[in-house]
């Protein structure tokens, strides 16, 4: 079995210690590890990434990490291709568990539903992370610059001919 590959962001948080106060913790990305990332999720450039955290175990003993993260993003317009900054906030929360989940025969997926806690395995989880994945959900999917636009075949008007029928063509010879 491989090891899994280093984060470019990696911030170990040992939750197995968590009480019920509160702990908190802040942590910021270094150039490094913005550009390392920034190739990662696909960006022409991230100049900030920062996140507030802080996590608790409940009276259940389920620890809850919570955060807020902020990030400055360049993205490329999905039209021109020009770079697009964009402020990226996001608030999130993670559940975790010490020990293992039980085993059941059957998943059930309740997309209403909050998600499981995840078990806690080693009792650390990496919180930077989890703050690289939940920038990754709260990014533009499609960016576009201030004034792109598509070009009318792509818009919804319809071309001048049909590529299927310039295919057809092409193979019958005509």
């Amino acid at each position: 079995m491989t090891a899994a590959a280093p984060s470019e962001f990696s911030r170990p948080v040992a939750l197995d210690r968590a009480t019920v106060a509160p702990h908190f913790r802040e942590i910021v990305a270094t150039e490094a590890e913005r550009a390392a990332l920034a190739r990662r999720l696909g960006l022409v450039a991230l100049d900030l990434l920062s996140a507030q955290l802080s996590w608790r175990r409940e009276a259940s003993g389920i620890i809850s990490l919570e955060g807020e993260l902020e990030a400055q993003v360049t993205q490329s317009c999905v039209v021109t291709l020009e770079p697009v900054a964009a402020r990226v906030t996001d608030r999130f929360v993670r559940h975790f568990v010490q020990g293992s989940l039980p085993n059941e025969d059957e998943v059930v997926i309740d997309p209403e539903a909050d998600d499981p806690p995840e078990p806690l395995g080693d009792g650390q989880v990496d919180a930077g992370e989890i703050v690289t994945q939940q920038l990754a959900l709260a990014l533009d999917p499609y960016p576009r610059a201030p004034d792109s636009t598509l070009p009318a075949e792509v818009a919804g008007a319809a071309p001048a001919e049909s590529p299927f029928r310039v295919l057809a063509a092409l193979k019958t010879g005509q």
